[in-house]
């Protein structure tokens, strides 16, 4: 379930920045960053109590260290008033996330994405 939400954080992000609602000032723009906002929050809050309570020592700590700097950069990024360099270092650390939250669903043996593998519509 923390996954699906980081993807969805993630998504919204994405295409908050690539639809230059980024510096949209009006309701709807402010309603899309908060939103965002909330979904971040709420993924941190599952992901992080996932990795601290069941998850591998060296991933848990990969994924509480990449939670804290995401949420690092999205505070500098408000703050910032929207760096360049501050905002491809968020959706950096976005894609990190991803790929170490998707690697804890394999080795936790937890609901998630099936490894490529045994998808057998690659054959």
């Amino acid at each position: 379930m923390g996954a699906t939400v980081l993807l969805a954080a993630v998504m919204l992000g994405a295409w908050i920045g690539a639809s230059h609602s980024a510096v949209d000032s009006s309701v709807a723009g402010q309603a899309l960053h908060w939103f965002h906002r909330g979904l971040a929050l709420l993924a941190f809050a599952m992901l992080g109590h996932a990795a601290w309570r069941r998850s591998p020592a060296r991933l848990a700590h990969a994924l509480l260290a990449l939670l804290a700097i995401e949420m690092a950069l999205g505070l500098l990024l408000v703050i910032g008033d929207l760096p360049l360099l501050i905002a491809v270092a968020h959706n950096l650390t976005a894609a990190m996330l991803l790929a170490v939250t998707w690697q804890l669903s394999r080795e936790s043996g937890t609901q998630g994405l099936p490894p490529l593998a045994d998808d057998k519509r690659l054959d």
